[in-house]
């Protein structure tokens, strides 16, 4: 899962959530996340996030670079934010899916599983959770997929 990498097709850039991607901070931020300086990239974006509490995409690197730091509560504070803080189904997915990472990591497997389900429930356009709820049902040497009516798309 890569932060760094999200593309949000269509995005409105006064939409609140995405505004200030240009801004200095965020570039900064940015820069210091794609270098691994993670600790750099947290004060960048926690300066943002401070000034901005409704730019969602300066908390999603923010949550990230406490992830790759290791800072897996202060990570999962950040992500469960986010999930209940936007009505985007990508950052909400995305959400999701690094709770249930941080879930899995942590050997709360059910866990993991119910957020990796609600994950794909949310943007079923993403692999990732599929691919991450695969690797939690791995047993008998292979991945097992449980897709079953309660995967349809929310409504």
């Amino acid at each position: 899962m890569r932060a760094a990498g999200i593309s949000f097709s269509g995005s409105d850039p006064s939409d609140p959530e995405l505004a200030g991607k240009r801004t200095e901070l965020f570039i900064r931020g940015q820069g210091f996340y794609k270098l691994h300086m993670f600790d750099e990239a947290i004060a960048e974006f926690d300066e943002l996030v401070r000034l901005q509490p409704d730019f969602t995409l300066a908390r999603i690197y923010l949550a990230m670079s406490y992830l790759r730091k290791g800072e897996m509560t202060e990570s999962y504070t950040h992500f469960q934010f986010l999930s209940q803080l936007t009505e985007n189904m990508q950052i909400k997915a995305i959400s999701y899916n690094a709770m249930g990472c941080i879930q899995a990591q942590q050997h709360n497997m059910d866990k993991a599983c119910e957020f990796f389900n609600m994950a794909y429930r949310t943007d079923p356009a993403s692999v990732q959770p599929l691919l991450e709820l695969g690797v939690c049902s791995e047993g008998g040497g292979g991945l097992q997929f449980d897709i079953s009516p309660s995967r349809e798309p929310l409504s």
